[in-house]
């Protein structure tokens, strides 16, 4: 029973410290809602281009798209508030001398992107429910654990890259590499079934590519031939190595 109680504590206390820095990380761009704009439109413009050329199936893989591109974009670019705030703002030095721990500066940082992500990914999930490509609430709730446990990998892949780079320009060029890669170029925005069969094994090294697949998967709009299963432990591995190599390679301390 005091175990419990300690525990309730100690997660109200990091709750609160989460909750205090994403607001603090919200603040600049509430009070820019054009850069608010300009991000969603960033995302929603490939799929626009889907549902030209392809109609409905085209404009369904490219919500996708947008769901997956959304989780991705917010987790690498969290590597640019990584290096200001320890080498220009030196926040996290700051933060280093309270009680905040990095897994919660890590989660609050997150929280914040995502925040600013709620319009395009709430106006994708309206698009497919109308379409009835989310047909219950069971499968709405399948998607948003499938993003958030695929956007936890990409947060700590951002704190990875963030806190062992220490040039603002490099990491903002990698960045946006690592996002045309991974959000663009992996078979996200459109469906694997275009890719040769010979070739799909491939994208799997790509960590973004089981995401959408395994969303397409619960859809029922995929004809390739990946287990449900094999996608979800990709998925699982690829949080483990991101995660497993913050915590051994990345420091929250100054060395």
């Amino acid at each position: 029973m005091y175990l419990l109680v300690w525990l309730v504590k100690c997660m109200r206390s990091s709750l609160r410290r989460i909750l205090a820095y994403a607001h603090y990380s919200i603040i600049p761009m509430v009070k820019q809602p054009m850069q608010m704009i300009t991000i969603v439109g960033y995302i929603f413009l490939p799929m626009i281009f889907m549902a030209i050329f392809l109609r409905d199936a085209g404009a369904i893989h490219g919500l996708i798209g947008v769901l997956v591109n959304s989780a991705v974009l917010s987790g690498i670019f969290t590597s640019q508030d990584y290096v200001y705030n320890r080498i220009y703002f030196r926040l996290q030095d700051f933060l280093v001398s309270s009680p905040m721990k990095s897994w919660e500066y890590v989660a609050g940082v997150t929280l914040s992107t995502y925040v600013i992500m709620i319009p395009s990914l709430a106006l994708s999930l309206v698009i497919l429910y109308y379409l009835q490509v989310i047909s219950s609430v069971m499968s709405l709730l399948i998607t948003l654990i499938i993003l958030l446990i695929g956007g936890i990998g990409f947060s700590f892949l951002g704190y990875l890259i963030g806190t062992l780079t220490n040039n603002p320009t490099t990491v903002n060029g990698l960045s946006n590499i690592l996002v045309l890669v991974l959000g663009f170029l992996a078979p996200v925005y459109y469906p694997m079934d275009l890719i040769p069969p010979e070739y799909r094994i491939y994208t799997l090294i790509l960590p973004s590519t089981p995401i959408p697949e395994l969303l397409r998967q619960l859809y029922n709009i995929s004809e390739t031939s990946f287990s449900i299963w094999i996608l979800g432990l990709l998925i699982l591995i690829w949080n483990i190595l991101f995660i497993g190599l913050s915590i051994k390679v990345a420091y929250w301390r100054e060395k």
